[in-house]
């Protein structure tokens, strides 16, 4: 079982030296020329970020395909979901996204694909969503913590080291108790979980990591691999 929490980047990201996430999670499954599905739920279904993942992707060795729920690709939603390789999920809002997964019970199906080893990945809300609780800017784009879907037992912040006031705010939200041990992700990094233990930490960047916060916001940089695809 395999999710993949993406900091910044991916292909959400208009960083060109960010591609090599895009090459390494293809190799998240054995299959050749995998089929790669991307779910936009977070961004409204917007059509210029699947745009923008249809050019990355179609310069890689794989097919990719989207789920829209808003315009939605089958009505059997499990079955087409589970027959895909990768999974992917776009930034955007994470509330938003929640609230409409749980309305189609993709929520659900996405936990079953997780269960038969579909890797799964995601970059900002697409990373926040498995954790307990997260720190989002879904709210009148002010950050705050809020329940996620609790797969992996820690809260998480993405783009730690690309927004100044994510790790002022994260240490508020700590030590108010909104959040607790939290896994704060740079932009350009991601967090490997085999099951619900981190793996390991990867970066495209020298200066881009990952850092456990404990419950008094005390930080400890994880030890990251650069990445060299």
């Amino acid at each position: 079982m395999t999710i993949l929490a993406i900091g910044g980047g991916g292909f959400d990201s208009e960083q060109p030296h960010r591609s090599a996430l895009d090459r390494y999670i293809l190799t998240l499954t054995p299959q050749q020329n995998p089929k790669l599905c991307l779910i936009p739920t977070a961004s409204g279904d917007s059509l210029f970020r699947i745009a923008r993942f249809q050019k990355a992707a179609e310069q890689l060795p794989c097919q990719p395909t989207t789920c829209e729920l808003f315009r939605p690709p089958t009505r059997d939603l499990a079955d087409y979901i589970l027959s895909r390789d990768i999974i992917y999920i776009s930034g955007g809002s994470t509330y938003n996204m929640l609230v409409l997964w749980r309305e189609w019970g993709l929520d659900k199906i996405l936990h079953q694909a997780w269960q038969q080893g579909i890797p799964i990945t995601g970059t900002s809300a697409g990373a926040n969503a498995w954790f307990q609780r997260c720190s989002t800017d879904s709210f009148h784009g002010e950050l705050s913590a809020m329940e996620c879907l609790g797969w992996l037992p820690y809260d998480f912040c993405p783009h730690y080291n690309e927004e100044p006031e994510r790790k002022p705010t994260l240490q508020k939200l700590i030590r108010s108790g909104n959040l607790s041990r939290t896994l704060a992700c740079d932009g350009g990094a991601a967090c490997l979980f085999t099951g619900t233990e981190l793996t390991q930490v990867i970066t495209t960047s020298p200066t881009a990591s990952a850092y456990w916060l404990d419950e008094q916001g005390n930080e400890t940089l994880t030890n990251p691999q650069l990445l060299t695809i």
